[in-house]
């Protein structure tokens, strides 16, 4: 599905993401200057979150979660 401006709303999604300040500024530069256990604790929390968000989400929400995976994995988002 395309948008007005023949952007995804998968890739709006992400382009909000990765501007994001507190992403940007914070997490990704923070994460090099911090310590193994430290980064393990931030997955451990993540993944809580990520549950929680599994338990308390509606189907529409999931769907869309679902569909930014996809696309992410299809557009190689992570490399």
């Amino acid at each position: 599905m395309r948008t007005h401006c023949g952007v995804s709303p998968e890739q709006l999604k992400h382009n909000n993401i990765i501007s994001n300040p507190v992403f940007v500024s914070n997490a990704i530069s923070a994460m090099p200057e911090l310590d193994v256990d430290t980064l393990w604790w931030i997955v451990q929390w993540g993944n809580e979150y990520l549950a929680r968000f599994k338990r308390d989400s509606t189907s529409t929400q999931n769907k869309a979660h679902d569909n930014y995976k996809k696309w992410t994995q299809l557009t190689k988002q992570k490399q």
